[in-house]
């Protein structure tokens, strides 16, 4: 009888512990919160994100200016402070290991697929490059760089709130 006494309770604390490193990574594995409204919270930065980007929005790429425009007329969620992302956000943002469809419905950018499919290629940056160009993240290879603001082909926006 003592032996059993002393199983129980040693069965529970593993029972529990297990539970406990399952939860803990299942919350790891849940990055992401889809808020309902439209808009998706990174519990690692704390920003919101759009759970649509511009080109799942319009069916059709943005340049820079158009971007701009685009953010600044989001009420996305009922919000109406949206902001184009610096670089380094959507670095963040980018992720290898996940694959999301892109509006091609047979193309493949790295990030979560808890966003909206038919996403862009490449997002535009509120950074800009010398007097001609604005910085870019391309969502299919995490490659960064510069494109003249009047270009236009297979990109996009992802619009954010700060500090939110």
């Amino acid at each position: 009888m003592k032996r059993k006494t002393t199983v129980r309770p040693m069965i529970l604390a593993l029972a529990l512990m297990l539970l406990l490193v399952w939860v803990s990574a299942s919350y790891a594995n849940n990055r992401f919160i889809d808020n309902g409204d439209g808009t998706i919270t990174d519990t690692k930065t704390g920003f919101m994100w759009t759970k649509a980007d511009s080109y799942a929005n319009t069916f059709g790429c943005l340049d820079w200016n158009g971007a701009k425009r685009y953010v600044s007329g989001l009420k996305t969620g009922g919000y109406s402070d949206w902001e184009m992302p610096s670089v380094q956000m959507l670095k963040d943002l980018y992720d290898k290991s996940k694959t999301n469809i892109t509006y091609t419905l047979h193309g493949k950018i790295h990030i979560d697929p808890i966003f909206e499919k038919g996403g862009a290629y490449w997002y535009w940056s509120n950074e800009q490059s010398g007097s001609c160009c604005a910085r870019y993240v391309s969502f299919v290879s995490g490659y960064i760089g510069a494109r003249h603001r009047d270009y236009c082909s297979d990109v996009g926006v992802r619009a954010v709130r700060l500090g939110h």
